[in-house]
Parts: structure tokens; C-alpha cells; sequence
């Protein structure tokens, strides 16, 4: 089938045209795409199968992660691409992440471990690990709609599962999620449940912490 792909705002796109099969993955068109009449394409991706969180772009006005988003799927032959919002563009569909990892509080749920499996020292009850399966992909960052100082959902979540887990930080917790930041920005919209790929749904989260502040 022929595909075009768009990439860029609507008002400075590139078009290219790529014959492909539905079934390939809207990174494998761009590789493909790069790999021969269009180098200039720039982008992130890392591990191709969802589980780097470095891939995330507009796919259609929505926020996903184009390793695992096959060309066949989206019900059209023409697909535009754009930068995830609320980013830092470096270029194309290139972004930095770095205003979504600026809001994330200090807690367990988004803290890498510090020892690995195969270390000689390492000790499975003794390693920090991740809590749930977030990947850091800032797709819900990018799909909600509040603007300005919201710490936003992934941040929420993290948040709610931290008082959850470690019941000494509660007060300290539900003090973050009750700021002028916190939960009361939420518009309840669930755009960021809608777009997670691990489906931790980050909107649930959010209004158990605005139920438990009252």
C-alpha cells in the first residue's frame, strides 16, 4: 500500500511517499524513509518494541509510541506526524524530555534501581526498584490539556503510589498532591489514562487523591 506521511505543524510540513506494508510500524516506515530518500528525518527510538518510552510523537493528533503503532492500524493512508507537545524540540520528531522529568517528585515509583540483576551483590529484596510499569514516556505529559505549573499526571501517579507503599510520607505526599500545583488543576478530562500504553491510568489515580483531601 502507499502511505503519506507527514511530518512537521501544518503550516511547515514535509510530505513523503512510501509504499509499505500495513503492517509494519510507524518507526519501521521512518526507517525505511531515512535509510533512502529522506535521511534528513530525525527522531528518537531506542528499544522497538515499547518498553524505552523514548519514541512517543503525535500519530494523528494523538500521543503514542510510533515502535509499536502499525501503519494499518490507524484506518488511513495518510499519517501526520508531529512532536509531542509540551516538550523541548531539538528537531523533526526529536524531542527532549526534559520539562516532563522536571516535575517528577522524588519517590520509589520513578527511581531506576541502583543495583542489577547479574551484580555479584545484587539482592532482589534490597534493590529499588520501579513500582508499577511506567516507562517515562511523557505521552500522558503531552495529552493533558492544563497548561502552566501542573506537576501533571505521570507526577500524580507517582505520587499516589508513593503513599500507598510507604505510609510515613502520606502527610508529605498528600501535601504535593494538595498544592497550588497538585490535583485541583486536573480537569478530569482522562486524556492521559486514554494515551498510556502501560495502562496505569494516571487519571483514576489523580481523583483518589482529590477524594482522600476532601
Amino acid at each position: 500500500m502507499k502511505f503519506t506521511i507527514f511530518i512537521g505543524q501544518a503550516t511547515n510540513q514535509t510530505r513523503y511517499e512510501l509504499d509499505a506494508d500495513p503492517s509494519i510500524t510507524v518507526l519501521e516506515a521512518l526507517e525505511a524513509l531515512r535509510g533512502g530518500k529522506a535521511p534528513e528525518i530525525l527522531y528518537r527510538h531506542s528499544c522497538h518494541h515499547g518498553s524505552c518510552g523514548t519514541c512517543g510523537a503525535l500519530v494523528n493528533g494523538t500521543p503514542r509510541l510510533i515502535c509499536v503503532t502499525k501503519l494499518g492500524d490507524l484506518g488511513t493512508r495518510e499519517i501526520h506526524l508531529k512532536p509531542l507537545e509540551k516538550m523541548e524540540r531539538l528537531g523533526g520528531l526529536a524531542v527532549w524530555p526534559g520539562p516532563f522529568f522536571a516535575k517528577l517528585p522524588d519517590t520509589d515509583y520513578l527511581r531506576p534501581s541502583t543495583r542489577e540483576a547479574g551484580d555479584e551483590a545484587f539482592d532482589p529484596d534490597q534493590a529499588v526498584l520501579r513500582l508499577e510499569d511506567c516507562i517515562e514516556c511523557g505521552l500522558c505529559f503531552s495529552a493533558c490539556p492544563v497548561e502552566g505549573e501542573f506537576l501533571g499526571p505521570a507526577a500524580l501517579l507517582a505520587v499516589a503510589v508513593e503513599r500507598e507503599k510507604h505510609p510515613d510520607r502520606e502527610k508529605e505526599m498528600l501535601d504535593l498532591a494538595g498544592g497550588p500545583t497538585g490535583v485541583e488543576l486536573c480537569e478530569k478530562r482522562y486524556e492521559c489514562s486514554k494515551v498510556c500504553p502501560q495502562g496505569l491510568a494516571p487519571g483514576r489515580k489523580i481523583a483518589e487523591l482529590r477524594k482522600l483531601l476532601g
